[in-house]
């Protein structure tokens, strides 16, 4: 991304800015570029020294949906966060994402919109100069052990360096939560952490804006859609059976459920077939399925949805194969925060990140309906689950769409 490219006229806005903060905010991007003073009647223009931050990336896309949420934080003005995180403000701030290598053209477009509301301008690739700071994206517990000989693996040698930053994505040894201040993770179940729940708000904004223009249009009108995202041929990540039974009181109700995800798996054409056997005539009749869906194809579709279902429960949620009591991120929850979309959620979960309000089950007059919680499923039958998925699909078609229930 250019300098010349960058949107001057772009007002940078932090949700967390409070009047009353010790921790001094950025300037706006247009007022970053130099500074001018007068001295005998001649303008003279300062260069304005430069902070540089590089968010380093392991693979195409990996992990590509933190990063947002990552230059956000460094942004901030929140005088509680660490001290890791704080970068001089009377500096431009500069992020760098790389290596090329592993830049998709979709995930640069994105990040060429989302460049117009950072606090500092975002170049592709890696610095010429060393980074002040370097965020490695993708750790995981054995990274941090010296005994790993694999050449690549080297990060316990910069445990507690002030100039790293790494972000763990796995439960990890009480050693390295206690010991390793510059190691964070992804949910608040760990002491040091960031929610990686903020993305480009022009892009939520715009594909938010296209959706609402296009279903104001009779002709565009649709049933709800569920949204079941991510890798769903295994149950310690989504517990595709709890569907079942709970989508058949439903059948002559008007929705769809979209499931997303496959990635570059070469098996991913086998998801159709394994679906057909669970379902049936569901498959047909109530189901759309997108494999391989590019970056940006994917917050298309997050954004066209009404509901996220992370089908997270007490089979994969306290797994340590699964959510290791919600020290793993549910990437589910993240999107669905970020782009403000409901939720039918299991209530541990939930509480994890602070929500509390169940739709239907209290006061509802300035709720509008977000969330559905529900307990343990226990399998067949009237379980919590499946009461909390038809209150959302009930609400969904009386309230917001004014369909038939």
């Amino acid at each position: 991304v250019a300098a010349e490219d960058y949107d001057d006229s772009e007002v940078v806005v932090h949700d967390d800015t409070s009047p009353t903060t010790d921790y001094p905010c950025f300037p706006p991007r247009g007022r970053q570029r130099q500074r001018t003073h007068t001295n005998n009647d001649t303008t003279i223009t300062a260069s304005t020294t430069t902070t540089i931050a590089y968010l380093e990336t392991a693979f195409f896309d990996l992990h590509s949906e933190i990063y947002y949420s990552l230059i956000h934080h460094l942004c901030s003005c929140k005088p509680d966060k660490d001290e890791h995180w704080k970068l001089d403000t009377s500096t431009i701030p500069h992020f760098y994402i790389g290596p090329m290598k592993w830049l998709t053209p979709g995930f640069i477009r994105i990040l060429e919109e989302y460049n117009t509301t950072t606090c500092g301008p975002i170049f592709l690739g890696t610095p010429r100069d060393p980074p002040d700071l370097t965020i490695v994206t993708t750790s995981y517990p054995d990274n941090f052990n010296p005994e790993n000989r694999l050449p690549k693996v080297k990060n316990f040698k910069k445990i507690n360096d002030p100039k790293y930053i790494f972000i763990c994505h796995e439960e990890a040894p009480l050693s390295l939560e206690e010991n390793a201040t510059n190691v964070f993770w992804l949910t608040p179940r760990h002491e040091r952490y960031v929610v990686p729940s903020f993305f480009p708000p022009a892009i939520v904004q715009r594909l938010s804006k296209k959706n609402m223009a296009l279903q104001q249009q009779p002709s565009n009108k649709r049933p709800p859609i569920f949204l079941v995202m991510g890798d769903f041929q295994r149950a310690m990540k989504r517990n595709i059976l709890s569907l079942q039974h709970t989508l058949l009181p439903h059948r002559n109700k008007n929705f769809t459920v979209r499931f997303m995800g496959g990635g570059n798996n070469p098996n991913s054409t086998n998801i159709h077939n394994e679906l057909r056997s669970l379902f049936g005539d569901f498959y047909d009749n109530k189901f759309q399925v997108v494999t391989k869906a590019g970056i940006e194809e994917f917050m298309i579709s997050v954004s066209e949805v009404d509901v996220i279902l992370p089908l997270v429960d007490a089979s994969n949620f306290h797994h340590e194969k699964g959510y290791q009591n919600g020290k793993k991120l549910t990437s589910s929850v993240m999107w669905a925060l970020g782009f403000r979309k409901k939720m039918v959620l299991y209530k541990p979960l939930a509480e994890l990140f602070g929500i509390v309000h169940d739709y239907g089950k209290g006061n509802d007059d300035d709720d509008d309906g977000m969330y559905f919680l529900y307990d343990d499923w226990v399998g067949k039958g009237d379980s919590s689950f499946h009461k909390a998925f038809g209150r959302c699909l009930d609400h969904l078609l009386e309230y917001d769409r004014g369909l038939d229930v």
